[in-house]
């Protein structure tokens, strides 16, 4: 059996001539749906534009030769890991832009939570201060009040919890955590229920009961007192 490199399959292995391995690699450049068929066609049609001034042909016109090139030189098993080395590396590459979007989330993240600690140390009235400056000249000192207005921030409180929400979820997004809400409250739910599951297995019914009403905080359901509690 011929071998060829699983690292480079396209390149030219023994006893494979150079018409040969064009032809494979034109098949490879087809891409998804290529065809043998499909090549012999493109090979007709290229033929037809020939000219004085591009006298390129083809590798071949005939699909009988096509196919025992395909067979005798494995294309289709170097077609299949040259796909390998491409998802590979369109793997790699989106590994990398989804490592900048983290890294992008994280950072929006922190300025805006610095911006909300920012916000939250800002006044939201009008409102002044008073300064006092010890001015010295000739020896002397004296004292100066100066008043500075402070004009309010034209944002809320409701603004700044918005900011603060925006800021956990780029966070929560940027490490992987859940950043739904309603996913976290799920979540939440099925490990009581497992919880829940685990107690109806262990407890009897009637401790089964008061466990749910303790739980609901339906006293009035519950037959016995829990546990430190005194009987009504």
């Amino acid at each position: 059996m011929t071998q060829f490199d699983p690292t480079s399959p396209l390149t030219r292995i023994a006893k494979e001539s150079r018409k040969a391995n064009a032809a494979l690699r034109d098949y490879w450049l087809m891409a998804a749906g290529r065809s043998l068929g499909k090549l012999i066609g493109n090979y007709q049609n290229r033929i037809q534009s020939v000219s004085e001034s591009c006298p390129e042909t083809p590798p071949t016109l005939r699909l009988p030769t096509l196919k025992q090139w395909s067979v005798r030189f494995h294309w289709q098993k170097r077609i299949a890991a040259r796909q390998a080395i491409a998802d590979a590396e369109d793997e790699d590459e989106w590994e990398r832009r989804r490592t900048e979007q983290r890294e992008r989330e994280w950072t929006g993240g922190l300025s805006l939570f610095e911006r909300a600690e920012q916000i939250a140390k800002l006044p939201y009235v009008k409102g002044s201060k008073t300064d006092h400056i010890m001015i010295t000249a000739e020896m002397v000192g004296q004292e100066i009040a100066t008043t500075t207005i402070v004009e309010p921030l034209n944002v809320s409180a409701k603004d700044e919890a918005a900011l603060r929400g925006m800021a956990s979820k780029l966070g929560r997004l940027a490490s992987g955590m859940e950043s739904d809400r309603q996913t976290v409250v799920l979540q939440m739910q099925k490990e009581v229920e497992s919880i829940l599951d685990i107690a109806q297995q262990v407890l009897n019914d009637d401790s089964y009961s008061n466990l749910l009403a303790a739980l609901s905080g339906d006293p009035d359901n519950s037959e016995e007192t829990l546990p430190g509690e005194e009987a009504a």
